[in-house]
């Protein structure tokens, strides 16, 4: 019974295996690794940062909507065939390396900054700091997204959370 199970374990391991051939595969794996890494970290500082009180948080703020613009380019490509109203199209070995990289755990952090988005108590309107902090929130649902868009295994990860990231949408 135990030869079995380690060996059933050993398949379902390997079947779930990414592997990178190709040189170019690798440095876009490297590239993809520090922008996760990045965006992981600038997420979980954003409350020392986000309130964009100096120059080095403005720094930061481009620094993660630029990393979240790169990693929305690097999980789609133009269309090569007509679809009506779809000029793009996901890139599954990306969509794959996301996932490998934990950018699930990533995009909830990111999206949880929604909580610290808050209403002017006068005016009832969105100051600069909240609609900067929604904008990085509606930039990783669009990568969300890509990641999910036609593959299985990454939609079956985020809808086990579809009410979280349904929310963040209507925030």
């Amino acid at each position: 019974m135990a030869h079995h199970s380690s060996r059933a374990a050993l398949l379902d391991n390997a079947s779930k295996m990414q592997l990178l051939v190709s040189k170019k595969r690798q440095s876009e794996f490297l590239v993809i690794r520090g922008y996760v890494s990045r965006l992981e970290q600038n997420a979980e500082t954003h409350e020392l940062w986000g309130e964009l009180e100096s120059e080095e948080d403005h720094v930061l703020n481009k620094e993660t909507k630029d990393i979240l613009h790169e990693l929305i380019k690097h999980v789609r490509v133009g269309r090569d065939t007509l679809e009506m109203n779809q000029d793009y199209t996901p890139v599954k070995e990306m969509q794959d390396l996301l996932r490998n990289l934990g950018f699930f755990e990533i995009s909830r952090k990111v999206l949880g900054l929604l909580d610290s988005v808050e209403e002017d108590e006068e005016t009832g309107e969105l100051g600069e700091v909240a609609l900067n902090t929604r904008e990085l929130c509606l930039l990783c649902n669009e990568l969300v997204y890509w990641f999910a868009w036609g593959n299985p295994l990454n939609q079956a990860i985020v809808y086990d959370d579809l009410e979280f990231y349904l929310d963040s949408l209507t925030s």
